[in-house]
């Protein structure tokens, strides 16, 4: 007899469940087959709570928009959801009276449509500015209703980005890497909409690297500074995203060198001249010896950039010649 009640109370039970899914038409058997062993968190009770309310609360008129659109009830489950939509307004932002009809139905052009809320007006005074944001494309990056990604973007920001800018193929092959670049850390040195430098860079070219370069600081205070170095134009020498040569160097030394320095390439025609290259040995900096053994690449107290004042400089690899000059 008992046997028999038990049962009654478990298909009693079973119905009772069969009939709670039915009416919030969200599939809840998993939750409560896990409330009936006791496996169930907290947390996943109020995730299942918070998508039952989520449908509930949208306005009656606009439940009809979920009859057809109903791959956006995902889209208002996620983790950042646009306003609007999560509380129903579809009519915010679409045009309603008449749908269905045309596609892609605004209450607004779209160019205009996002300022409305979004109100960017620093974004929009801005010099330079990034093309979708300049067109008012705005959902080309962001999703209008919801995302697992903060400020609701389409994909998470490194990948986003390389749907367009593809700086990985271009870059990624180049054994020297801009550690932001790297780890796709694009917004680390760019705005995602606009900014008053090129590039949409967050600051003017020196003061973005000096952000973390602080190596590079004491050469500003130099009495000769290299004039690229001087005026800010770090890049001329550097490639800010990648590069095959050491520094992420543009070219190697001595030819990023003599991109300016021209007349210096007469050295070679003198018979008495500096020994250079690879097979004469940097014993002050190390490695083979370059332009770089000899002058700094962003300032000293010295003439032409030299690392050592007068003799100094040459007793770093002559020490033997040191001696007979004492």
């Amino acid at each position: 007899m008992a046997v028999k009640e038990l049962l009654i109370v478990v298909l009693i039970g079973l119905i009772i469940v069969g009939i709670f899914v039915n009416i919030y038409q969200l599939d809840l058997k998993e939750f409560f087959l896990e409330s009936l062993l006791g496996l169930v968190s907290p947390n996943k009770y109020a995730e299942v709570e918070s998508k039952k309310n989520l449908i509930n609360r949208i306005p009656r008129e606009f439940k009809v928009c979920l009859d057809c659109h109903d791959t956006l009830v995902q889209k208002l489950q996620e983790k950042n959801t646009h306003l609007p939509a999560v509380m129903g307004q579809c009519g915010v932002c679409h045009v309603v009276t008449g749908h269905p009809g045309a596609s892609a139905q605004y209450t607004l052009p779209l160019n205009e449509l996002c300022f409305t809320c979004h109100n960017r007006i620093w974004d929009k005074q801005n010099q330079y500015q990034h093309r979708p944001f300049e067109l008012g494309k705005c959902a080309d990056c962001h999703d209008p209703h919801g995302s697992p990604n903060q400020y609701n973007l389409r994909l998470v920001p490194q990948l986003l980005c390389n749907t367009c800018h593809n700086m990985g193929i271009r870059y990624g092959k180049y054994k020297v890497q801009h550690p932001p670049f790297a780890t796709n850390q694009c917004l680390g040195c760019h705005y995602p909409h606009s900014s008053p430098y090129p590039k949409n860079l967050r600051a003017p070219v020196n003061e973005l690297c000096n952000t973390c370069h602080f190596a590079t600081l004491p050469g500003q205070y130099a009495l000769v500074k290299h004039p690229p170095f001087r005026d800010g134009r770090c890049i001329e020498c550097h490639h800010p995203h990648a590069s095959d040569n050491m520094r992420m160097l543009r070219k190697p030394i001595p030819y990023l060198c003599l991109n300016c320095h021209d007349n210096e390439r007469q050295i070679g025609w003198y018979k008495k001249m500096h020994p250079y290259g690879e097979k004469f040995p940097d014993r002050a900096e190390g490695g083979s010896v370059t332009c770089l053994s000899c002058h700094h690449p962003h300032g000293t107290g010295n003439p032409r950039m030299w690392r050592r004042p007068g003799n100094y400089l040459c007793f770093g690899c002559h020490r033997n010649k040191m001696e007979p000059m004492r």
